[in-house]
């Protein structure tokens, strides 16, 4: 991981984020990619990104959700910075156990091998992998340790918020 930024903390937005997963405010993310050129415009266009990828949802969760928050989050980002959105790269293989209900090692292996880097012909030197929460990183660093085997040289995360989840 090189690094990465949180727009929000978590306990200041936890009431809106619910809403943006759950309850189909997919126009939240407007707002939230605003919040993100306000606070982070300078950090995130010295990146020189190539790409900007969400973390994906497996297909049958996002199915029942009918959206994937990261996905709608990354595109209104990548409009707000002019980045190409790339949710064709990495996909979700393996269905694991919602992160809130567990604790930071139950987390790191919950997600051995639930990604898959659909292409082997990956060029990128740089992406932003956006996620809607970083609570322990597990889900951002295995992630990144994948793309980083298929020769991403760097790899930053953009979150809509930081911290604890409880």
């Amino acid at each position: 991981m090189t690094g990465g930024f949180g727009i929000f903390r978590y306990r200041s937005i936890s009431g809106s984020i619910y809403r943006f997963k759950y309850s189909g405010r997919r126009e939240y993310a407007d707002f939230y990619a605003k919040a993100a050129r306000d606070y982070l415009e300078e950090i995130i266009c010295s990146m020189n990104a190539d790409a900007i990828i969400p973390v994906p949802m497996y297909k049958k969760k996002q199915r029942k959700r009918g959206y994937n928050q990261a996905e709608t989050f990354a595109r209104a980002l990548g409009k707000e910075f002019d980045i190409p959105v790339r949710n064709d790269i990495v996909s979700r293989v393996r269905d694991t156990v919602p992160m809130k209900l567990l604790d930071a090692s139950q987390r790191r292996s919950n997600l051995k091998k639930a990604f898959n880097i659909s292409k082997n012909d990956v060029e990128f030197k740089c992406i932003i992998l956006v996620d809607d929460i970083y609570t322990t990183g597990s889900t951002i660093d295995e992630l990144a340790r994948e793309f980083r085997r298929h020769g991403v040289k760097r790899v930053f995360f953009v979150t809509l918020a930081i911290g604890q989840v409880v």
